[in-house]
């Protein structure tokens, strides 16, 4: 191509459309045989044409937001976004979303769930949405499953509506089946008979009153009515 000047520029040309025969800065990458720009290490420091900044070497970068330099990926329950060169030369910090309540994906944080597996850990899923898991009860009351998961048996004592185990009782129907609450302590025990065929509170070392309370609780479960008539004809 004919050229109106000399044109030995590294970044500059005279077969640019619509300016032939004029030398001309240029963007990209250097026209016919000068010498291609330097690859770099990355993707954002290879350099390239920047048209007027300086037509005599390649002093640019790859355009800032349009070259991917990293992809997007998840750091535990946080999504990083995918990284987009700066124009400078480096990989521009990527932006970050915390992904709680829900799973981090790497297309995204989810937004909605059909199982617990899509929640972050503490969380379950209840009807499409992740919530925060408490302490509940079993259907029968005698253990709680924790916040953590775990379960746990409540005996001697019922899980209480805070879906935590009892610790304490007022009357028998806070303790689990078989089970007593001493009045004496507030705690449920489970009775035992004795040796003499009689009904104490086990673990020992009971109150009379919890002595009282169990014995009554043994007759009034065994209590009948005795119809047999004596030599009087009276019953008893």
């Amino acid at each position: 191509m004919c050229c109106e000047s000399a044109c030995d520029g590294q970044c500059e040309a005279c077969d640019v459309s619509g300016k032939f025969g004029s030398c001309t800065p240029i963007d990209g990458e250097p026209h016919g045989a000068r010498a291609k720009c330097s690859a770099g290490t990355s993707s954002c420091d290879a350099r390239t044409c920047a048209g007027t900044k300086d037509s005599k070497a390649c002093v640019g970068y790859a355009a800032a937001t349009e070259t991917t330099c990293a992809p997007a990926k998840c750091e535990g329950a946080t999504y990083v976004g995918k990284g987009t060169c700066n124009g400078a030369g480096a990989c521009a910090v990527p932006a970050t979303q915390t992904c709680t309540p829900y799973v981090c994906d790497p297309a995204g944080c989810r937004t909605g769930c059909t199982k617990d597996e899509h929640c972050a850990s503490g969380f379950v899923c209840d009807r499409e949405v992740c919530i925060a898991r408490v302490a509940r009860c079993s259907a029968d009351r005698l253990s709680s499953q924790k916040a953590d998961g775990t379960t746990v048996d409540c005996s001697p004592y019922l899980c209480t509506t805070s879906g935590a185990c009892g610790d304490r009782c007022t009357s028998s129907t806070a303790c689990t089946p078989g089970a007593l609450c001493d009045p004496a302590t507030n705690t449920c025990v489970f009775p035992s008979s004795d040796s003499g065929g009689g009904c104490a509170f086990g673990g020992g070392g009971a109150s009379p009153a919890s002595l009282l309370l169990a014995l009554l609780v043994v007759v009034g479960r065994r209590r009948r009515v005795l119809t047999s008539p004596d030599d009087d004809g009276a019953r008893r």
